[in-house]
């Protein structure tokens, strides 16, 4: 799984902002790694974001497990 770089154009089409899981201010979870704010799992959004299509990602929850391309400790 490939890296999302931190980079204007990812953070313009992240959609982290729509997330019924995470109704806080954040962006790009799948580069920047987990929130600092407790994660209600209701829904995620991460498969329907270009980052996600474009870097070919596979899961999905960046925001409570980590950004792309790290394994789970």
């Amino acid at each position: 799984m490939a890296r999302v770089p931190d980079i204007p154009d990812n953070e313009d089409r992240c959609i982290c902002h729509g997330c019924p899981s995470y109704p806080f201010e954040g962006l790009i979870f799948c580069s920047h790694g987990l929130s600092e704010r407790l994660v209600n799992h209701i829904g995620c959004v991460c498969s329907e974001c270009d980052n996600f299509i474009e870097y070919g990602l596979e899961d999905g929850y960046y925001c409570s497990d980590g950004r792309a391309g790290e394994e789970a400790e």
